[in-house]
């Protein structure tokens, strides 16, 4: 899908393939890969700020990299470097899968397409029919964390998100400080036209598994993956920052009139549905016990084409709320 209003562009994109994850040259460094560069077959070091995406960026996949020097965040990585440093940044993972049942005279029932707007905003009557299920599925996947702030950013500045009323100001990456309640860096922090402050925090979501939790594909098509956050590999240390901010964002909603948010930007179109994931306990309750105080969830659907533009698709793809069950 690539149709919709669009949201942000990666300058200076060119395809790529992961030769090695985590790189031979530098094996100790967390955060590098080899790659090599297809249009000129150059062999490079390349920024790695993300992990395998749970299998969607392995050694020998085809990848789309960007120019993008070091920033500041960066600079524990060239003090291991060895006075070397590095010019290309991973951002997207293209995924390919074959369609089991473009030639199935008896497929399963097909679910319903998400409604993607035209550049105007309107939606098409039949934009549930599946039409371009047909084919094997194509993904641009943006697996580069740093991609979702961005996203999101773009998608507030120009009032495309139906869960957040027009925004007048805000600022990203703002830090709040309530003594005994309240220590952490926030995405976004702003007020909305109608006066209301909002705080959101914004999570990448590249995940997507059939029958969510379990390894079954056979009997469904590919749009009907489930969206998942956290990632299957998400580790205690990571899992306790994510619940500790969660709940940091659930006290800001108890004490004030602040619309608090969890936004999530999924970045592929093979799906049909957000859920917390399966693989996390500790994450779901935090969830659970966030939309019970009035914490919404935002669930940001986009779309990538190879050039690296991004489309915004929807913002109201069904979630599936999570329980302890």
């Amino acid at each position: 899908m690539t149709s919709g209003q669009f949201v942000l562009q990666i300058v200076g994109i060119t395809e790529a393939q992961l030769l090695s994850r985590p790189s031979k040259r530098f094996p100790r460094i967390q955060g590098l890969s080899d790659i090599r560069i297809l249009k000129d077959n150059r062999e490079i070091v390349a920024h790695t700020p993300s992990y395998d995406g749970d299998g969607i960026s392995e050694s020998g996949w085809d990848i789309l990299v960007a120019p993008c020097p070091p920033d500041e965040e960066e600079e524990y990585i060239l003090d291991q470097m060895n006075g070397e440093t590095f010019t290309h940044t991973i951002f997207l993972s293209i995924f390919r899968e074959i369609n089991l049942h473009k030639n199935d005279p008896k497929p399963p029932p097909k679910p319903k397409k998400i409604k993607e707007p035209k550049p105007d905003g309107t939606v098409d009557s039949d934009s549930s029919d599946f039409s371009d299920d047909d084919d094997d599925n194509e993904q641009f996947i943006a697996i580069n964390p740093k991609i979702a702030i961005e996203v999101m950013e773009s998608a507030i500045e120009k009032n495309l998100m139906k869960a957040l009323p027009p925004v007048k100001q805000f600022k990203r990456n703002v830090y709040m400080k309530l003594e005994g309640k309240v220590d952490s860096s926030f995405s976004f922090v702003g007020f909305c036209t109608d006066g209301i402050p909002f705080v959101m925090e914004v999570n990448n979501v590249p995940y997507a598994d059939y029958t969510h939790g379990k390894r079954v594909k056979e009997d469904h098509y590919f749009n009907s993956k489930t969206a998942y956050f956290p990632a299957k590999n998400c580790g205690e240390e990571e899992t306790a920052e994510l619940v500790r901010k969660i709940g940091e964002l659930t006290t800001i909603k108890k004490e004030s009139v602040t619309r608090c948010l969890l936004g999530y930007v999924i970045e592929r179109t093979d799906i049909d549905r957000l859920q917390f994931s399966a693989y996390n306990d500790a994450y779901r309750a935090a969830v659970i016990n966030a939309v019970k105080w009035g914490v919404s969830v935002v669930p940001l659907v986009v779309s990538w084409t190879k050039e690296g533009v991004a489309f915004y698709v929807t913002d109201q793809l069904p979630v599936v709320f999570p329980t302890m069950d």
